[in-house]
C-alpha cells in the first residue's frame, strides 16, 4: 500500500492543489508524453508545452526570470514560428529551421518591447532561458 509523504502537494494526494499543473499522458510518434509543473513563486514565470503532430514533436520548456512575460511570448511563439519555417522546407523540422525561429522569436521579442515601453516596464525586465526538444523522423534535435 502506498503511501503519501507529508508535505506533499495536494494533487499528488489525490487532492487540488492550485500551485501545480500536468497533462496527461499523451502518445505521439515516438512514444508517450506527459509534463507537470510546480509554482514556487508567487507569479508562475515559467511556462512549458507540448506539441506531437505528424511531422514532429516539439517539446518547450521556458525558465522564466523577472517576470512570466518572456516564458508567456516564447509559449505562444516559439512554436508558430518553427512550424512556419518548416513549412517553407517542406515541413521539415531541422537544426536550420530551429535556429531561424529562435533568431525571429527573439527579434519580435524585441520589437514587442520597444513598441510597448513604457507602458510594460515590467516586461523589460523579465527573461527566460528555453529548453527546447524536437523529434522529427529519427532524429532528436
Amino acid at each position: 500500500m502506498a503511501r503519501w509523504c507529508v508535505g506533499w502537494p495536494a494533487a499528488a494526494r489525490g487532492g487540488r492543489d492550485e500551485l501545480t499543473w500536468q497533462a496527461e499522458l499523451t502518445a505521439h510518434a515516438a512514444g508517450e508524453f506527459s509534463m507537470a509543473a510546480a509554482q514556487a513563486n508567487a507569479v508562475m514565470e515559467d511556462q512549458a508545452q507540448v506539441m506531437a503532430s505528424p511531422g514532429a514533436t516539439l517539446v518547450g520548456v521556458y525558465d522564466g526570470h523577472g517576470g512570466p512575460d518572456a516564458s508567456r511570448f516564447l509559449r505562444s511563439r516559439l512554436f508558430p514560428l518553427i512550424h512556419e519555417f518548416a513549412a517553407e522546407r517542406g515541413g521539415a523540422v531541422d537544426a536550420d529551421v530551429i535556429r531561424k525561429a529562435f533568431l525571429a522569436a527573439d527579434e519580435e521579442y524585441l520589437q514587442l518591447l520597444r513598441w510597448s515601453l513604457p507602458n510594460m516596464s515590467r516586461a523589460a525586465a523579465s527573461g527566460s532561458c528555453c529548453l527546447l526538444g524536437a523529434i522529427s523522423g529519427d532524429t532528436l534535435y
